[in-house]
Parts: structure tokens; sequence; C-alpha cells
């Protein structure tokens, strides 16, 4: 029992190691961002806008669809992905509560860890907003 909240310990460290450089890198790459940083929580706001965090994740299946979205930014491509628990495809995703602005990340997992695949994408598009909606309520 010792050994596995240890081990709980690591990965939470991990996570929060992990959220700092998303974090950091949102903040030296989109203008507009502003990090507040409290004792038990971070808030991102864009332009006056507070936004809410989420971590998607997708099945290898879905690698070739999001590829597809990185070179067309074609919304439709994003209303037919099906999030799950843990996968190798990841989206970081920064969406204002009021649906006027969100930010996200693509990211693959390669040996080790998360890397990039696209620079920050700020949308405004209500097509993109209906989306991430519909996969944020996916998450289980």
């Amino acid at each position: 029992m010792g050994n596995d909240v240890f081990i709980n310990f690591l990965m939470l460290q991990s996570d929060l190691i992990i959220m700092k450089e998303i974090i950091k890198s949102l903040a030296d790459s989109v203008s507009g961002i502003e990090i507040k940083k409290k004792l038990f929580s971070t808030r991102v706001s864009i332009y006056g806008n507070e936004l809410k965090h989420y971590t998607l994740y997708f099945g290898a299946d879905a690698s070739a669809r999001i590829n597809d979205y990185i070179s067309k930014n074609d919304a439709q491509l994003l209303e037919k992905l099906v999030p799950v628990n843990y996968g190798p495809n990841m989206i970081e995703v920064f969406k204002a509560l009021d649906n006027s602005i969100s930010v996200f990340r693509i990211f693959q997992y390669v040996p080790h860890q998360y890397e990039p695949r696209s620079e920050w994408i700020i949308s405004t598009d209500t097509r993109t907003f209906h989306a991430l909606n519909n996969l944020v309520s996916g998450i289980r």
C-alpha cells in the first residue's frame, strides 16, 4: 500500500511539472494571455476572459484525422474525434466559458513524453467551439 501512495505522488508531481511547462509555453507564445498564480490554483485568461483547462486524449486511430486538422484547420475533423482515457494523441484546451475564444495545442506521445505537433491555435470560430464542447463533454 505504501508503494502505491508513493507512485501516485510521483505521478502527480510529474503531472504538475508538465502543466507548468504547458502554461509557460502558452504565456510565452500567445499574446494577451494572463497568468494569475494563487496558493493552490493558477488562473489563465486572455483579453479578460477566464479560460478553463481541459486535457483530451485520443487513440492511435485518430492520428490521421488530427494530422488533417493541423494541415486544413477544418473544425469538422475535430467533430469526428472520440476522446479516450489515455492515448498517444493529446490536445490541451483552454477555452472561455462564454465560448468567445479558445486556445489549444496538439501533442503526440513519442517515447517517454508528449511533444507538440502544432503551435498554439487561437480560435473564435463557432464550429470549433461546438466541436471542443462536444469533445470536453465526452471526457470519461
